[in-house]
């Protein structure tokens, strides 16, 4: 196929992106040129002046819409076309301003690019598209719109609908010129009949699009939101927010609005709606006034508690719910700390309509705008009359107890938890509370009630309210033990003893004794716990486990002796001679040297039989004490059958292995052999190098196979007995050229696995090939050297020179059109390596590599 005969500048930021796109294009396209960002792009284009440019959107540096600009001011007829998977209405307009000529969506459609550039390339079509854009410009005063506005791929791949109007004379919003299918699938109307119509045409009540000031405020400003309401070819309405802009294009004024669908957002506020009934219902009592204090809502409560009418409250400042300043904080008080600090919390005392005083805790908030402005105020109270008469009774009942409780051994405490069951005042501690806890932890729990059941530790508070709970549904006192634990990690053992009572308004007054029973508790707990672990390590060891007393005899065993065993032993029984005697008679006077001798014993492996055809393995050890000894007996079958059937895989895989590397060997030269067959009949002789060439190839990986099928080792080769065996191959191919040729090889004894081994001698056999064909032409002598060391541990250096011809000065190996060039390069990169060259005595190149 014949390739078009113009360049194209194409600009990515994604290197995979403009890799894939580039090669692609040179394919279908004489002259490619392409850049990584907007600054190389426009270098680019000043210094070659391709016929089109297609570029990204996003990108470091400089972005598309940037590069363009500037690309446009310097050739103000260049074809750019844009790239975008997200188009944005902004690129539109800056695109509209520019003068782009068109958008591609990502991923790239290749066949819609590829018609661009046929399109372009044909000189005929090019100097009728010329001409076509030179009247369309020409024609822009009366024309509705440029060329340019209509970009399609944009509108049709915006979710929002997209509006394009004409400005009247008398600065009105005229006809609707353009719109995307967002918008005619939206409002159901087809693209001529928008055309016919106007804004006020799809309003439900035609108002602010079509007014003046409207239109002039836009002009002003550019941009104008505002909020209004369609109605659909079919009749339905949609709120929607409107967002306009005005584009001047050659003198001429246009609006381009961008109108979103905000049914959602009326659906939000009818949720709000919900919220107000459900405020309307709250036990709490809600007010709304202004900042003067003038009433503007309540809800029922406030009528049922103060017992009053809505009427006799609304417009009315909050003086109408009496106060009482001596207990609580005035209303004027409240407004102006309220307003200063944007809330206020605390207790106020109001009167019902019949003079009943009533006491409020009450929360409130400066309500404010969407711009931030205070318009009012919202409160929240909570009718806590009953709550403070209850509270004055205890405080009255606590002095009866203090003289008491500061008297008698541990703490006394008195503390109050609110029906709900998640708040817990705290009415009295006693002065022993900071001497029995420590400073430190006392001052975390702060004599607060809630803090104190917060470092209950987690294990025990369950427990403890389920106690708690059952002490109280029974009448009965609760005694009961836990942990406290503070935030340093330090654990404090309690007795609490107390009893709970049944307030009227719901709550229950728990008062009692706390003890600290720190030390008690950890004596017992190390007891305790030394005595559990030992049982547990002996009994549930999965290790059998035998104690046996200074004569043998058996004293105790672990379950896992009885689960393992056919046969149970008896206590007092001599262990290897009553007990196994039959097979274990050498054990047991091993078992009776080793307690004899004080000494250890392991037997790594001795056979225990069940019956005639089953027996175990058993590793055992035999550990003596002043009282005797104990005798461990692990079970090791499994491990020694596994070891066994691992030997016999190994066995069977490096068989198979082995196999396989001599039948891919066999395959390669299999294909060798065809391709010198075929050889044999081209005459052209080019094409019998070609065919050469890739029998090297082949050659070097059958001779990886061939070296790994020989080798003990099948995951490594010798590299030193592969080249010098690839040299000789290659040498044989070009006897006749290379007679003269001396090498110099100088090779570690490196070993490198089959996975980079391939790729490396491929790299050998192509760096050696190329001076067989170029380094000595016309030349009867050379030296080839090849020298492969290691850096350090993990890093091979590979060398291959030759004094030959010198590698051309102008040509950038790394780029070069020669195939064994390239070979050599993207091998490099497969196995990880940097590859260089030295032109300065002969060619010399340096790879190094991780192996």
């Amino acid at each position: 196929m014949q390739k078009l005969p113009i360049t194209v500048l194409y600009v990515e930021d994604e290197t995979v992106v403009l890799f894939s796109v580039t090669e692609m294009l040179k394919r279908r396209v004489e002259n490619v040129l392409s850049a990584i960002d907007g600054e190389e792009g426009f270098d680019l284009f000043k210094k070659h002046s391709p016929d089109i440019v297609v570029t990204d959107i996003n990108m470091p540096r400089m972005n598309g819409l940037q590069m363009a600009r500037k690309i446009k001011q310097h050739d103000p007829n260049i074809h750019i076309y844009l790239l975008s998977a997200f188009p944005q209405p902004d690129y539109l307009l800056e695109a509209i301003d520019i003068g782009v000529k068109g958008f591609l969506k990502k991923p790239l459609d290749k066949t819609k690019l590829f018609h661009i550039l046929e399109e372009l390339s044909e000189p005929e079509l090019l100097k009728k598209r010329i001409l076509r854009e030179e009247k369309e410009r020409k024609a822009m005063q009366t024309a509705l719109l440029d060329s340019e506005i209509k970009f399609h791929t944009i509108f049709n791949n915006l979710n929002d609908s997209i509006f394009v109007l004409e400005i009247t004379q008398d600065n009105r919003s005229g006809r609707i010129l353009e719109v995307n299918d967002a918008a005619i699938q939206l409002f159901g109307y087809t693209k001529d009949e928008f055309q016919s119509m106007t804004p006020t045409d799809l309003e439900d009540k035609p108002s602010t699009v079509v007014k003046t000031d409207i239109i002039s405020r836009l002009k002003k400003g550019k941009h104008l939101s505002f909020n209004d309401v369609f109605i659909t070819k079919h009749g339905k309405r949609i709120p929607v927010e409107i967002s306009s802009h005005v584009l001047t294009r050659n003198g001429k004024d246009y609006i381009i609005s961008i109108t979103r669908d905000i049914s959602e957002r009326k659906n939000y506020e009818d949720e709000l709606r919900l919220h107000s009934h459900v405020l309307q219902n709250l036990n709490d009592c809600v007010v709304m006034t202004d900042l003067n204090g003038k009433i503007t809502y309540v809800n029922d409560a406030v009528i049922k508690t103060l017992k009053n009418k809505k009427e006799q409250l609304l417009g009315k400042t909050i003086s109408v719910f009496g106060e009482d300043t001596k207990e609580s904080t005035s209303q004027n008080e409240l407004l102006r700390n309220t307003i200063k600090n944007g809330h206020w919390t605390g207790e106020v005392v109001n009167f019902t309509a019949d003079g009943e005083k009533v006491i409020f805790d009450s929360h409130v908030w400066v309500l404010r705008d969407s711009n931030g402005s205070a318009t009012g105020l919202v409160g929240i109270s909570h009718d806590a009359t009953e709550e403070r008469r209850q509270e004055k009774k205890l405080r009255d009942s606590e002095e009866k107890f203090r003289t008491l409780a500061e008297n008698i051994p541990g703490t006394v405490y008195i503390y109050e938890m609110r029906k709900d069951g998640k708040e817990r005042i705290l009415h009295y501690i006693g002065p022993g509370f900071r001497e029995m806890v420590g400073e430190e932890f006392s001052k975390q729990i702060n004599f607060d009630a809630n803090a104190f059941f917060d470092y209950v530790h987690p294990d025990d508070y369950d427990g403890l309210q389920l106690a708690a709970e059952k002490a109280l549904n029974n009448n009965e006192p609760l005694s009961y033990v836990y942990r406290m634990k503070s935030k340093e990690g330090n654990i404090i053992w309690v007795r609490s003893i107390c009893r709970g009572m049944k307030l009227e308004n719901g709550n229950t007054l728990w008062q009692g004794v706390l003890l600290n029973i720190t030390d008690q508790k950890r004596t017992e707990e190390q007891i305790k716990n030394k005595e559990a672990f030992s049982n547990a390590l002996f009994e549930y060891n999965p290790v059998e486990t035998v104690v046996v007393d200074k004569q043998g005899r058996i004293v105790r065993y672990n379950n896992s002796l009885l689960e393992n065993r056919s046969r149970v032993p008896e206590i007092g029984s001599v262990m290897y001679k009553d007990y196994a005697a039959k097979h274990n008679l050498e054990m047991y006077h091993t078992l009776m040297n080793c307690i004899k001798n004080n000494e250890r014993k392991v037997v790594p492996n001795t056979i225990y039989r069940k019956g005639e055809e089953s027996e175990k393995h058993l590793h055992v050890t035999i550990a003596p004490f002043p009282e005797g000894a104990i005798i461990t007996s692990r079970d090791i079958t499994k491990q020694v059958h596994a070891e066994e059937l691992l030997k016999q895989e190994i066995e069977q895989k490096e068989l198979l292995i082995k196999e396989i590397n001599h039948r891919v060997k066999n395959n390669f030269a299999l294909v060798s052999s065809l391709l010198a067959i075929q050889q044999q009949n081209i005459e052209d002789k080019k094409v019998r190098d070609i065919f050469e060439e890739a029998q090297n190839r082949i050659q070097s990986i059958a001779l990886v196979h061939k070296l790994l099928y020989n080798s003990e080792n099948l995951a490594h080769i010798d590299f030193s007995t592969y080249i010098n065996s690839l040299i000789r191959q290659l040498r044989g191919g070009f006897e006749q050229e290379t007679d003269q040729i001396t090498f110099n090889l100088d090779i570690q004894n490196v070993a490198v696995d089959i996975a980079k081994a391939i790729p490396c001698g491929l790299i050998i056999n192509e760096l050696i090939t190329n001076v067989f064909k170029h380094g000595f032409k016309d030349r009867d002598t050379g030296v080839i050297s090849v020298k492969m060391n290691y850096l350090d541990d993990n890093q091979v250096k590979l060398t291959v020179s030759n004094d030959g011809n010198p590698f051309p000065a102008d040509v950038d190996f790394r780029k070069t059109q020669t195939l064994g060039l390239q070979l050599v390069t993207n091998l490099v990169e497969q196995i990880g390596g940097t590859i260089e060259l030295d032109k300065s005595k002969g060619t010399t190149f340096f790879i190094t590599f991780n192996i």
